[in-house]
């Protein structure tokens, strides 16, 4: 099999989905014996897979970010000028290690490598919306992704998570279908192998001193593509009663960009209607899920939307935006709505005040996450992408 570096500079930053999707493959990949080809490049830190995960799962830090400070990344995330020397900071940084390794193929799970990289690079394009969307980026992403088509286009081979990307992917860049290879995330172990909620003794209790099954959680980083304004503008609109008996919590670290919330957030926040409960470590997302009426995830443009299958494997009832990649993570489990009518969001809401959850429904749901692609179906093609690119002629590094 190719030598294969996996690139994994963003496990130095506070993790969100594109960390919990890299360490989902990374961590089934290792448990293939063929992981000893396979080097994980962290920082400017290597070393190989089975290491690396041994490393991570023996408390060196919980897949949450801590090795980063929240505070001084969101500081960073806001601020133009130190998001692009941040970008440029990271080449510096990682030029070195990368031209000392050997490797025949460099796997770039979050689309191209943040520095050069000669030889051949497997690209992993989670979503074409830094052109089918720029304005939800930061001007200095979306130029990164545009100086960097032609290197896609040119890659080997070009790995994506959905269908939907994957059609995007050929609509756009006009590349041949057969050089897309679709390759879906799995669901959390975590989510899949806790209690439903209710059924895991009186300790098992909702986190942030919620009320199991009384809440409606949003788990999406706080910036524009996440269409958060109109779960926010659903709510509002609700009584204001029965949205303090089930209150929105939304959970993610604030993102780029304007969110342009309706005027009331402020009040609602005061009052409990909606609670800010900011960027959370894995556990207490996991919690957070477990115990929620409902996982409410309205992005209008996604790769895949992990955050809907994990609901489905907790056996959480998920609710999504029509016509996006998240149809895909549903799995025909998730209820579809248009993504921005808030009168269909604001009348689901209310609807789940006053639809009782059974076990028997959670269990329903977990099943549906049960018969999705596993993690362990996406080692295996992973590595099989691997073994047919490398008895094709590529460059030499």
């Amino acid at each position: 099999m190719a030598r294969v570096v996996l690139d994994g500079h963003f496990f130095r930053t506070p993790w969100t989905g594109v960390a919990y999707y890299a360490y989902g493959l990374l961590s089934a990949l290792a448990e293939d014996a063929r992981a000893a080809e396979l080097t994980v490049l962290e920082g400017t830190r290597s070393q190989d897979l089975s290491a690396w995960i041994r490393h991570e799962r023996g408390g060196r830090r919980q897949p949450a970010g801590e090795s980063v400070s929240p505070r001084l990344h969101r500081l960073v995330h806001r601020v133009p000028m130190l998001r692009g020397v941040a970008r440029r900071t990271r080449a510096i940084l990682h030029r070195i290690p990368v031209s000392r390794m050997q490797f025949d193929l460099f796997h770039a799970l979050n689309y191209m490598p943040v520095t050069d990289v000669r030889g051949n690079v497997l690209p992993v394009v989670h979503d074409m919306s830094c052109m089918t969307n720029p304005d939800d980026h930061p001007a200095e992403r979306v130029r990164f992704f545009e100086a960097q088509l032609a290197r896609v286009c040119a890659a080997p081979a070009i790995h994506t998570v959905s269908q939907f990307s994957r059609n995007e992917i050929v609509r756009l860049l006009h590349v041949d279908p057969a050089r897309v290879h679709v390759i879906p995330p799995g669901a959390d172990h975590q989510c899949l192998a806790a209690p439903l909620a209710g059924e895991g003794g009186a300790g098992d209790v909702a986190p942030l001193g919620l009320t199991s099954g009384r809440y409606v959680a949003s788990v999406a980083t706080l910036e524009p593509r996440k269409n958060l304004r109109t779960l926010v503008a659903a709510q509002l609109a609700l009584d204001p009663a029965l949205a303090r008996r089930q209150p929105l919590v939304l959970a993610g670290a604030k993102g780029w960009g304007d969110l342009r919330m309706p005027a009331g957030l402020d009040a609602a926040v005061a009052d409990g209607r909606i609670v800010l409960a900011g960027y959370l470590d894995r556990s207490t997302l996991v919690a957070l899920t477990r115990h929620a009426r409902a996982v409410a995830y309205p992005s209008t443009y996604e790769g895949f939307g992990l955050p809907v299958l994990e609901a489905l494997a907790c056996g959480t009832s998920a609710v999504i935006s029509e016509g996006t990649a998240c149809v895909e993570a549903g799995q025909g489990a998730a209820l579809a709505l248009p993504g921005l009518d808030i009168d269909a969001w604001a009348a689901c809401l209310a609807d789940l005040a006053s639809d009782p959850i059974t076990t028997p429904r959670r269990s329903a749901l977990r099943d549906a996450a049960l018969g999705a692609p596993t993690w362990e179906d996406a080692a295996a093609q992973t590595l099989q992408l691997y073994e047919d690119l490398g008895r094709r002629p590529l460059a030499v590094h």
